[in-house]
């Protein structure tokens, strides 16, 4: 199969868009955030497949390139994703995920949890739907954040100083991410305190000190938290870590992921 940018995978019901470095070395599957697609992990994919990983970014239903969500039949994220899983062919994966990527990814590891070998995190607001979290995380947030334009919201104010061609390209991929409206996927089950209590996978939530959305101190305590939990703190970097600073990214995942 080839490994370009513009590649669909079949699954049922439809077709996933994704890009493969390809190689056989461990997989790695990224997860994009709302505001993204396959594009947004353009700044992993050649360190990862340097360093001897073979990367999977792929676009989640409704968004540009796959099949568009039903809403009236909604499929959940994480069955798209065994799917792909399966037709490529692929054996046990790291995972990683980025904002809602990063809970899809954590919903995805408690549903199939024989298919992951690591969980990775990354800015992300975990979807943990017990009282506790969401109330620390509506005290701890900037209030009116979700009216901010998006790349106020999401990027960090350093980022935006420094790189305004990083901001337009990543404004780019946010614009074109989903030609028929957002429409979100569900997750196949409940995340809570308790199911993740049967979490296996080696899990790195990733925080940024900028991120007004998931803010880093609650993801260190939530990594604490997690049985085999560990954090690492990107400092200026707002709610898109991987995107905004990806050497000191890049050096925290592939550090994890040998670890591991």
């Amino acid at each position: 199969m080839a490994t370009g940018p513009d590649d669909v995978v079949v699954i049922p019901g439809g077709e996933l868009a994704y890009w493969d470095t390809g190689g056989t070395g461990p997989v790695v599957v990224a997860l994009h955030p709302a505001t993204g697609t396959a594009a947004t992990w353009a700044p992993q994919r050649a360190p990862l497949a340097d360093a001897g990983f073979r990367l999977v970014a792929y676009s989640r239903r409704g968004y540009l390139g796959s099949t568009p969500v039903d809403p009236g039949n909604p499929v959940s994220a994480a069955a798209d994703l065994a799917a792909l899983v399966e037709a490529l062919d692929l054996d046990r994966i790291h995972l990683v995920g980025a904002a809602m990527g990063g809970i899809y990814a954590l919903d995805f590891a408690l549903t199939f949890p024989e298919v992951v070998h690591s969980l990775t995190a990354v800015g992300s607001m975990l979807g943990i739907v017990d009282e506790s979290w969401r109330t620390a995380l509506a005290r701890v947030g900037l209030p009116g954040s979700a009216q901010l334009p998006p790349e106020f919201r999401e990027l960090g104010p350093s980022y935006r100083a420094e790189n305004p061609d990083g901001v337009e390209s990543w404004l780019r991929i946010a614009r074109s991410a989903h030609p028929g409206g957002l429409h979100l996927q569900p997750t196949a089950g409940e995340i809570t305190w308790s199911t993740l209590r049967e979490l296996r996978a080696p899990t790195l939530l990733v925080g940024g000190g900028a991120d007004l959305l998931a803010p880093a101190p609650l993801l260190e305590q939530a990594a604490a938290r997690l049985p085999q939990g560990r954090y690492a703190h990107v400092p200026d970097a707002g709610h898109a870590i991987a995107w905004e600073r990806p050497d000191e990214f890049n050096r925290a995942l592939l550090g994890f992921l040998r670890a591991g």
